[in-house]
């Protein structure tokens, strides 16, 4: 993830084709194309990801216990559906795959 973060600061938010409706509009997302880079656009999300990963790891350090992450758009149903999925569905994807909220 501190990969991706460090590529799409180095790319324009402009090289991004935008949905202009959908940017508009508060309800449909949040993301800002204004910002000068996707990594400003997306700053929240690695922000969050860090923290949650930063609690995986002190969860494993404490308990013993791997808490997985999982990158998943999703509302609450869906959320329940994924939590089912078993390990290594994920482990099983190819980079050429698409993810499961798109099949």
């Amino acid at each position: 993830m501190e990969k991706a973060k460090s590529i799409f600061f180095t790319l324009p938010s402009s090289s991004v084709e935008w949905d202009e409706d959908m940017q508009a509009d508060r309800d449909r997302t949040w993301l800002d194309s204004r910002a000068d880079t996707l990594g400003t656009v997306f700053s929240r999300y690695f922000d969050l990801f860090s923290k949650a990963k930063n609690s995986a790891v002190s969860f494993l350090d404490e308990f013993g216990i791997y808490q997985p992450l999982r990158i998943l758009a999703s509302d609450m149903p869906a959320l329940m559906v994924e939590k089912k999925r078993p390990l290594n569905e994920y482990d099983a994807l190819g980079l050429d795959d698409l993810p499961f909220w798109l099949r």
